[in-house]
């Protein structure tokens, strides 16, 4: 499932790349789309909001859709980067700066909106990185912070501050979260308090998600 420029979601066949399906939003598609049992779930770039879709993943038809607002201020744009996370009955989405919503996945209804740290009324952060999630913890990046929050409510559990900007999604991996920072470092922490318990520096900035396997980190 591959979202694209053009507005249209493509199904292709994994074997030989035929395309079986395609769906048409009212926007760009900037972000990866997320699948989870039979759906499919994507967000698009659309001229007055962004858009959540659930689609069937067999057919392509639509089974819900819902307006996600655009935070407007005059240094920002409203591209939707952020891709979405699906667990637990519930989809995670973000708006193009400053705000997170956890959505029934069943319905489409919002259950809870949560408003990232700002300095001022314009200084919010502009959303890059995707979500990570855990046994019913969200770990999302919130202006200079990387946040837990209580996926079932969006309260926040802990914050913990990185003191750089962040465009990349968190990983978790073993009871830690690891994090890439534009500042030349990569931190790690503590999925259960967000302490950080150790750093690594590279020579440059990160902008990749950080890959756990047996015991190492790949970046």
């Amino acid at each position: 499932y591959v979202g694209s420029l053009d507005t249209k979601l493509y199904c292709l066949d994994a074997y030989n790349g035929d395309i079986e399906w395609t769906f048409e939003t009212n926007g760009p598609i900037t972000s990866s789309p997320a699948v989870s049992g039979d759906a499919v779930y994507v967000t698009s770039q659309e001229p007055r909001n962004g858009t959540l879709y659930k689609i069937d993943a067999e057919d392509g038809t639509l089974i819900w859709k819902l307006d996600i607002p655009y935070i407007y201020s005059a240094d920002r744009g409203i591209d939707l980067h952020v891709s979405p996370t699906v667990a637990d009955g519930m989809v995670f989405v973000a708006s193009n700066k400053d705000e997170y919503y956890g959505v029934n996945a069943e319905t489409g209804e919002v259950m809870w909106t949560f408003v990232t740290a700002r300095g001022t009324e314009d200084a919010g952060g502009y959303l890059v990185g995707s979500m990570g999630y855990h046994e019913g913890k969200l770990f999302i990046v919130d202006m200079f912070f990387i946040t837990a929050l209580n996926a079932t409510n969006g309260e926040v559990i802990w914050k913990s501050w990185q003191g750089t900007e962040l465009y990349t999604a968190p990983t978790y991996a073993d009871g830690k979260v690891y994090v890439a920072t534009d500042r030349r470092l990569i931190y790690v922490l503590n999925a259960t308090d967000g302490k950080r318990l150790s750093f690594f520096e590279p020579n440059s900035n990160c902008w990749s998600s950080p890959a756990v396997y047996e015991g190492r980190m790949y970046i």
